[in-house]
C-alpha cells in the first residue's frame, strides 16, 4: 500500500501539468524596429515603451505588438508560439492525461513563444519623399542583438543499452512465465526532458530531469521505466544525480518502485547538449545499469 501511495504521489508530481513544471510560466520577449524609437503598445504590456526594448509577459494566448511612429505606418506583429514539447509527457500519466493537459492550458506553459520581435516600418507617403534616393537595406530578422532571458529549458532523445544482472532477469523471466527472450543485455531508447537553474555561468549549474524509457523491445518484450532525477553540473560537464524511478517488467501491467544514480559528462557543441551518462537503477527485483546518450538543444 505504501509503495503504490509512494507511486501515485510521483506520478502526480511529475505529470499533472507537466509543461507547468519544466517550463517558465512567464516569458521575455525582445521588441526592435527599423527605423529605433517606434513607440509600441501590447495586450500584455501594461505601458508604453520605445524600441528596442523587452517587457515579460504571463503565458497564455494571443500575443500581439503594435509600433507607431511619426511619419512611418503603423504596424501591428503577432508573437508566433509552439507548443511546448514537454506538454506531451503527461500522456504518460495514462488517465491522469487530460488533467494535467488541462493545468497547462490553463497556466499558459504548454506554449513557448519566440523571444524576438523585429519590425520594418515603411515610410507614409509625405515622409517617403522626404527621404534620401538609396533607402537603406532592409535589416535582417534578429540581427539587432537581443536582451532575452537565457534558456533553461532542453529536450532530446536517449539511446542506449543496459546490463541487467542474474536477480533482475530471474524476475523478468518469472512475470512472463519463462520467457527467454530476455538476455544480460538489452537496448534502451527514450526521450530526456531536462530543466536548469544555473545561479551564475561559471559555477555549478542544477539539473532536473525526467526520462521515460523503454528496453528490450528488440526482444518483443517491452520494459518500461521513467526516471526523474535531482543533480547538480559543472561548469566542466560532470554531472552527478539521484532520484526516483518507476518501473516495469510486465508491459505496464504493474508499477514498482526503485531509486537511481546517474554519473557522467556533458559534451557542448554549439548550442547542442551531448551527454555520456551511466545509470545504476537498484531495486527489490534486480539491478540495472545503462549507458545512454543522445542530444538536448
Amino acid at each position: 500500500m505504501i509503495k503504490i501511495a509512494v507511486s501515485l504521489i510521483f506520478i502526480l508530481t511529475l505529470n499533472v501539468g507537466c509543461a507547468t513544471i519544466f517550463n517558465n510560466r512567464r516569458e521575455t520577449v525582445y521588441v526592435d524596429s527599423d527605423p529605433r524609437g517606434a513607440e509600441i503598445q501590447s495586450n500584455k504590456l501594461e505601458r508604453s515603451a520605445k524600441t528596442p526594448t523587452s517587457f515579460s509577459f504571463w503565458k497564455g494566448g494571443e500575443i500581439h505588438v503594435d509600433l507607431y511612429k511619426e511619419g512611418y505606418q503603423d504596424q501591428t506583429v503577432e508573437v508566433n508560439k509552439e507548443l511546448a514539447p514537454s506538454f506531451w509527457l503527461n500522456l504518460l500519466a495514462l488517465d491522469l492525461a487530460p488533467i494535467g493537459m488541462v493545468v497547462d492550458l490553463l497556466s499558459g506553459a504548454m506554449w513557448n513563444y519566440e523571444d524576438t520581435v523585429f519590425a520594418y516600418l515603411e515610410p507614409t507617403g509625405e515622409n517617403l519623399t522626404s527621404q534620401p534616393e538609396q533607402q537603406p537595406q532592409r535589416p535582417l530578422r534578429y540581427s539587432q542583438p537581443t536582451i532575452s532571458r537565457p534558456k533553461n529549458s532542453f529536450y532530446g532523445p536517449r539511446l542506449g543499452f543496459a546490463y541487467l544482472d542474474d536477480e533482475l532477469i530471474r524476475t523478468i523471466h518469472k512475470e512472463h512465465n519463462g520467457n527467454e527472450h530476455v538476455g544480460h543485455i538489452i537496448t534502451q531508447f527514450g526521450w530526456n526532458f531536462e530543466k536548469r537553474f544555473t545561479p551564475n555561468e561559471d559555477g555549478v549549474t542544477f539539473v532536473w530531469e525526467a526520462i521515460p524509457l523503454i528496453g528490450a523491445i528488440d526482444r518483443d518484450l517491452p520494459l518500461y521505466s521513467i526516471m526523474g532525477i535531482m543533480g547538480i553540473r559543472t561548469a566542466g560537464g560532470i554531472e552527478l544525480g539521484v532520484g526516483p524511478r518507476l518501473y516495469s517488467n510486465n508491459d505496464g501491467k504493474d508499477i514498482d518502485f526503485g531509486a537511481v544514480y546517474k554519473g557522467g559528462m556533458t559534451f557542448q557543441y554549439g548550442r547542442i547538449s551531448i551527454p555520456l551518462n551511466m545509470v545504476v537503477a537498484p531495486s527489490q527485483d534486480g539491478t540495472s545499469i545503462s549507458v545512454l546518450t543522445g542530444f538536448n538543444r
